[in-house]
């Protein structure tokens, strides 16, 4: 395995506007990447453009299946991973892997986010709606709560921070770190019809996992959001249910369903998570009531009915340990 690092972009191709400003951005920046591979989804057509040198891997569709891999195209010891609508700065790569190797870690996300600039109202409505909430201490960029909630420093003030999640459009992995992780064993989530809190998901089991994670602040990467897969959950009339049931499975599966799992701890844990759903579930009432329809009430207990469904589900029940050994 060479030293330095390559690129590993998953797409639909169907922002292909996006995708040229982040290829362009990549083909920028200060130290070059070894190779930019873009890993598109079978059946989906290659865009008519190319910037550099970058090649197209076609492979299952899937929030989880486009990262789930063994990157045998790639072999270079670290791997950037982004969503196919994130630009660079010219420097932003450099940021992220002095970051990376400087301090020891495995995996450096970026804060494309910001969850800490929110306004008030945002961040009670965050709250609210998802259990999501502000810290105002500790030495963390997010922790991750017995609820599957997830707090975020309010007011950081170095450059980066460990951390216990993490956002999907652009992160910096040592790969033999990666491989270590078996994110196949995740694929669950794809056959969902949209992973809900895949990025959580990952990022908290290599947290869980004993690897060393960091949140880099003021990173130079830069979301714009073209929503090429997130649209189609957006437009779609479950969307609710299926939010409160990705919200049930990733608790289960991350924070419920562990190996120090005692009675007690699992009676704690249920407590947590039963009081952040009643958060959840006061604001699918305040919906309801809003546009005079039952159906936002009503989705919710179909999405838990769903979730403890699937739980249950012989499937979910024989998946490998979310703990590796």
């Amino acid at each position: 395995m060479t030293t330095g690092y390559s690129i590993a972009i998953r797409t639909l191709g169907t922002s292909p506007d996006s995708l040229k400003k982040e290829l362009e951005s990549i083909y920028s920046q200060t130290v070059l990447p070894r190779k930019v591979v873009i890993y598109i989804a079978h059946g989906y057509p290659l865009p008519d453009f190319r910037v550099g040198d970058e090649i197209y891997i076609p492979v299952r569709k899937g929030m989880v299946a486009q990262r789930a891999l063994q990157y045998h195209e790639i072999d270079s010891e670290y791997i950037m991973m982004l969503d196919d609508d994130v630009v660079l700065d010219s420097d932003a790569a450099a940021r992220m892997l002095s970051t990376l190797t400087e301090n020891g870690l495995d995996a450096v996300v970026a804060d494309v986010f910001m969850n800490h600039r929110l306004s008030s109202g945002q961040k009670i409505v965050a709250f609210v709606t998802n259990g999501v909430r502000p810290m105002f201490c500790g030495k963390k960029a997010t922790r991750v709560y017995s609820s599957g909630a997830f707090g975020y420093i309010n007011n950081p003030k170095s450059e980066w921070y460990p951390t216990e999640s993490g956002a999907g459009p652009a992160s910096l992995w040592k790969k033999s770190s990666w491989l270590k992780l078996h994110i196949e064993d995740e694929l669950w989530m794809d056959r969902l019809g949209f992973a809900y809190g895949d990025d959580q998901l990952i990022f908290n089991k290599a947290y869980k996992n004993g690897l060393k994670t960091g949140m880099l602040f003021n990173s130079g990467c830069t979301h714009m959001d073209a929503k090429s897969t997130s649209g189609q959950y957006h437009a779609d009339k479950n969307k609710l249910a299926w939010r409160t049931r990705g919200i049930y499975l990733l608790w289960h599966r991350s924070c419920y369903n562990l190996p120090d799992t005692s009675r007690f701890k699992r009676l704690y844990r249920t407590c947590c998570f039963t009081g952040r759903m009643s958060l959840i579930l006061m604001s699918h009432a305040a919906l309801s009531l809003r546009h005079m329809r039952i159906q936002p009430l009503t989705t919710f207990f179909k999405g838990i009915k769903e979730g403890r469904k699937f739980s249950n589900s012989k499937e979910f029940r024989t998946l490998p340990p979310y703990i590796l050994k």
